[in-house]
């Protein structure tokens, strides 16, 4: 269970650290890039080799690390903005509650996953509960156009999880999954460096409060895959732990409840009651479909 929390505590890590970026208005692409350099030395720390593993993947997996790898540089500037604009509660669940498009592929894909009537009852409460939860009117925002970045979110997130998964189903043999894990934050790195080029933002990398958000994203960033692996591991090992797919729904439905705690009590942020609904809504989604 100590794994199961310190996921849900260093993925609250994440969603922090870009709104302590924007109380500093710094930019998020040069954060963004040293978090991936950080992960990346975490990963190298904790993957070995395999030199015939290597030579029997097929080009679906290195296809597929880019492109997670592109989007995965991409959503965390979405998160910034998000985060900055919607607050870290809002913002946090609108990446969690995108859980549902997985879900839902596992279904077509999964031969072993079965889609009965309690996860369907809970598939579209979870939508619901993202509707009520990005609900703003009311809300003393910066944008009336708050909604777009936790729909972008919703969206990319959802995207990228069914990718991972359907990846992970085709192309990843289990033996590969750290390997995986490198190519993809190495990809993610890449492209961070080229728009900062592109930006002419390379400079910014000199700011030491950049560099030092940078570190801890790339910490918690690579932390709260290291733990979830962890717990999951560990279920391995122990029958009556809480099986994979209820060790991912409650680390979402934590994230949301421990976020919209840390976003009302540190940075007053204020919830509209359809808010609070939706939040409700999600704890019950979540239950229905683990």
């Amino acid at each position: 269970m100590i794994y199961l929390i310190l996921a849900i505590v260093v993925s609250i890590g994440i969603f922090l650290v870009f709104r302590f970026a924007g109380i500093y208005k710094l930019s998020p692409l040069p954060i963004v890039f040293v978090n991936y350099l950080i992960a990346i030395l975490a990963a190298l720390s904790t993957t070995r080799i395999n030199q015939s593993v290597s030579e029997s993947l097929s080009p679906g997996f290195y296809i597929a690390s880019v492109i997670i790898g592109v989007l995965f540089m991409l959503l965390f500037l979405v998160v910034h903005q998000s985060t900055n604009s919607a607050g870290i509660s809002i913002t946090s669940a609108a990446a969690k509650l995108s859980v549902v498009f997985p879900v839902l592929l596992s279904f077509y894909i999964d031969s072993n996953d079965r889609l009965y009537p309690k996860k369907i009852i809970g598939i579209v409460i979870l939508l619901v509960a993202f509707v009520l939860i990005v609900y703003s009117n009311g809300i003393q925002l910066k944008k009336k156009s708050l909604p777009v970045f936790p729909l972008l979110l919703f969206l990319g997130m959802g995207f990228v999880d069914s990718l991972i998964k359907l990846s992970q189903q085709i192309f990843i043999p289990e033996e590969a999954v750290s390997l995986f894990t490198l190519y993809v934050f190495s990809v993610a790195a890449i492209t961070g460096f080229i728009f900062l080029l592109l930006k002419k933002k390379a400079h910014l990398l000199l700011n030491g409060r950049t560099i030092l958000l940078g570190i801890v994203l790339g910490l918690c960033n690579y932390g709260s895959l290291y733990f979830i692996i962890k717990a999951l591991n560990l279920n391995l090992h122990k029958p009556t732990f809480l099986d994979s797919s209820r060790i991912f729904m409650l680390t979402n439905l934590g994230v949301v409840l421990l976020s919209t705690l840390v976003g009302i009590i540190l940075f007053r942020e204020r919830l509209q009651r359809a808010n609070y609904i939706g939040i409700l809504l999600s704890i019950m989604g979540f239950y229905l479909i683990m």
